[in-house]
């Protein structure tokens, strides 16, 4: 299968475009913002955990409920475009070096960092609307059940983003030292 469809314009300056676009999100998620939400819940926000009990959704959310809703909403809303500006840089990382450097032809590999960002997305998605429900145990339970679903999902999906683009990184600098 041609993997070269997949490129869609991507150059250097559309991956750095999206790198700045992602280093400034990054700075309002994990700056001060997002350690003020931290410092009012006390503690650090629930999406950073790989995985989490049904009892601990339930008590995290009453804490957000009760001290930072508004700021928690607002901070999920910026972690969506995040989630979508991360996604964008590393699939055009790895289309700079999958197809434009080690011609690779496996596409599948273009659909990793992309899965990792729709997963982030889905999470922040079903935070926002768990902070904003009653606090019923069907409602945390239904809302756990999906919001840890999609934590999960992201995490593995973000480690095998990491070790894949290790893997290209790896085999291209491996191809310039063959060819020199």
């Amino acid at each position: 299968m041609d993997c070269s469809k997949f490129k869609f314009g991507v150059t250097k300056t559309f991956f750095f475009t999206w790198l700045v676009i992602t280093l400034i999100l990054s700075s309002f998620i994990f700056g001060p913002f997002g350690q003020k939400i931290n410092e009012k819940i006390g503690e650090q926000v629930i999406d950073s955990k790989f995985g989490f009990s049904g009892d601990y959704f339930r008590t995290y959310l009453l804490k957000v409920k009760e001290k930072a809703q508004v700021d928690f909403i607002i901070l999920h809303v910026i972690d969506i475009f995040f989630a979508m500006s991360y996604a964008l840089s590393f699939w055009a990382l790895y289309v700079l070096i999958y197809v434009n450097k080690l011609e690779v032809h496996h596409c599948f590999y273009f659909f990793i960092p992309l899965t990792s960002g729709i997963f982030d997305i889905l999470e922040n998605g079903t935070l926002i609307l768990a902070s904003n429900f009653t606090s019923s145990d069907f409602n945390f339970r239904t809302f756990w059940i999906f919001a840890s679903i999609f934590n999960t999902a992201k995490w593995v999906s973000f480690a095998g983003t990491i070790v894949l683009l290790v893997v290209g990184i790896i085999m291209w600098l491996m191809s310039l030292k063959k060819n020199t």
